[in-house]
């Protein structure tokens, strides 16, 4: 108990001197003491405005309970627990328990039945990314949540983003695993959207031809400033979509509004391969002067380590806080001058 009363203490003494101070448990016993500590001073327990949860499973949920019901400032949680069917009880039972009425910040593999609690429950979540597979269509508890009306930031797998978007202000929108059969429930959620999606993230099947517009729809890519495009895998040569420049042409025109292009993909964008010539005549085909009259940066990131721009393709696609998946910090491999000319 004295270590992990030691690794609490420490953790609050770096950080309270600071605007924000971050908190990372990793045990029960963890948790314990820093309770003891949080329960003995109000000036700690003020000072937690982030708080991290890693646990392999939850044994004493009521301890945990009270130690975030205590920190008065928290703003952002993120919380990871591997659930069985004993933990899942005792996850529902803290889902109900908790208040954090300060919260507009949750990561979390919790299922999604507790979570639908603690949402309902917690309406000020400005932001919230969901980890772990989705939910089968028709099948998800996030469809009971009413009460998301200041969700702005969404990450989540596909089949369970859709139950939020059309009864929250989401314009920041992260779409995990996005197969071809999803496509049409996510765009009948889209266009009930109460606000336009200007930053999309998709994790996609390349197998997919026109997965900007299948999503958004023609209409809905107006809004969109900032796109990342992810590959899931390697495609096949025959199926491999970026080769086909006509049809992308036509998919990124849509987005006529668009700032900032990020792809992640698993081979050469353009043949031959390795000619970087032929990949910024393909770009220039996408974002050229005709194209893209506001188009400011874009990003190529290969797998393999032999992305444009970075020496680790880890590094690329890792670029986060401990709570938010952050990709516009990312410094891009083209920009586009003041005559719209594209530039390595």
């Amino acid at each position: 108990m004295c270590e992990s009363s030691c690794f609490a203490q420490n953790a609050i003494r770096v950080t309270t001197s600071r605007i924000q101070a971050l908190v990372w448990l990793r045990s029960e016993s963890d948790i314990a003491a820093m309770y003891s500590i949080v329960r003995q001073s109000q000036r700690h327990a003020k000072a937690v405005f982030f708080i991290g949860i890693a646990l392999p499973t939850l044994n004493q949920p009521k301890t945990l309970l009270l130690l975030l019901n205590t920190l008065q400032n928290l703003d952002a949680l993120s919380i990871q627990i591997r659930t069985s069917k004993k933990c899942s009880r005792r996850i529902i039972k803290l889902a109900r328990g908790l208040q954090i009425p300060s919260l507009t910040v949750l990561k979390t593999n919790l299922e999604h039945e507790a979570l639908a609690i603690f949402l309902n429950t917690h309406p000020a979540i400005q932001e919230l990314h969901l980890l772990g597979a989705g939910c089968s269509a028709d099948d998800c508890a996030l469809s009971q949540v009413e009460a998301a009306q200041h969700l702005m930031t969404l990450a989540a797998p596909g089949s369970c983003a859709r139950h939020l978007i059309p009864y929250s202000p989401v314009t920041s929108l992260t779409l995990n695993s996005v197969s071809r059969s999803q496509l049409p429930l996510i765009h009948t959620a889209l266009v009930r959207a109460r606000e336009p999606i200007r930053k999309l993230h998709v994790s996609f099947d390349g197998r997919i031809p026109r997965v900007i517009t299948d999503l958004l729809g023609t209409t809905c890519t107006d809004a969109v400033s900032a796109l990342r495009l992810d590959e899931e895998g390697p495609m096949l040569k025959q199926t491999y979509p970026w080769s086909d420049s006509r049809a992308w042409t036509v998919e990124l025109q849509a987005c006529r509004r668009l700032k900032r292009f990020h792809l992640f993909t698993w081979d050469m964008i353009a043949f031959p391969v390795g000619e970087q010539d032929a990949e910024e005549a393909l770009l220039e085909s996408w974002f050229g002067t005709n194209v893209q009259a506001t188009m400011e940066d874009v990003i190529i990131c290969y797998a393999g380590g032999s992305a444009r721009g970075s020496n680790d393709v880890g590094e690329e696609r890792n670029t986060s806080s401990d709570v938010l998946e952050i990709w516009d910090v990312d410094k891009p491999v083209y920009t586009v001058d003041s005559q719209k000319n594209l530039h390595a």
